[in-house]
């Protein structure tokens, strides 16, 4: 029997550190429509539902035909967690899926296949959570803490255990499970292995800098010869 999957697209208008964050134009497109787009293209959802506190963002998430349901105030702060908004969605739209998957639009270097790849992999593993991850870059051995005055190596040298880094592109649970645990970090969590060029989280304008350029190189490898 086909699986019911729930896509989540929390956007809200607030941000410390980068005004209007999740529209600002990434090579003249706003940046939530990448995430938007790439969860059409995948073609796994029952349906597509967008959380916001944002008229503008609103407008633009039914332009593509997707849901829009309007987040309070009291969920839309710096300190308000995803999963109070998650939980806000469910109330709405009721709880009668398998899956639910969170793509935030703050990562739009991520693409449709990953999505896919990563929803295909927690089937095929039979596990309750999974996040997206890439490499942690610098080794943990080269750690230094303070002890008093002076400092040393927080690890031991010899530490060679291979760390991965949540990057914010793809949180999928079992409903059931996400229901018990009120995370998406729960037991029988397993992770999707995403490369650092597609792993650009927005947060400052930098950063933003920094996936337009990366988009740059890829659209010219794409040009015909």
């Amino acid at each position: 029997m086909k699986n019911k999957v729930l896509c989540i697209i929390p956007a809200r208008k607030g941000s410390k550190r980068l005004k209007d964050k999740n529209i600002q134009p990434l090579l003249g497109k706003p940046l939530i429509l990448y995430t938007i787009d790439e969860a059409l293209k995948t073609k796994i959802f029952d349906r597509i539902v967008v959380t916001t506190d944002s008229d503008k963002i609103k407008s633009l998430a039914l332009s593509k035909g997707v849901e829009v349901i309007d987040r309070p105030k009291k969920l839309s702060g710096d300190k308000a967690k995803i999963e109070s908004a998650v939980f806000h969605v469910l109330g709405k739209v009721g709880k009668d899926f398998d899956f639910i998957v969170l793509l935030q639009p703050t990562s739009p270097l991520r693409e449709s296949v990953d999505i896919v790849r990563a929803f295909n992999k927690i089937l095929r593993k039979k596990a309750d959570f999974l996040v997206s991850v890439t490499d942690f870059v610098k080794p943990l051995k080269w750690l230094l803490s303070r002890k008093g005055f002076y400092f040393s190596f927080y690890f031991h040298k010899g530490f060679r255990k291979k760390l991965f880094l949540p990057n914010g592109a793809i949180f999928i649970a079992k409903l059931k499970a996400f229901l018990k645990e009120k995370t998406f970090y729960g037991k029988r969590l397993i992770t999707y292995y995403m490369p650092r060029e597609k792993s650009v989280d927005i947060d400052t304008v930098y950063d933003l800098k920094y996936a337009e350029l990366i988009l740059k190189i890829k659209n010219e490898f794409k040009k015909p010869n």
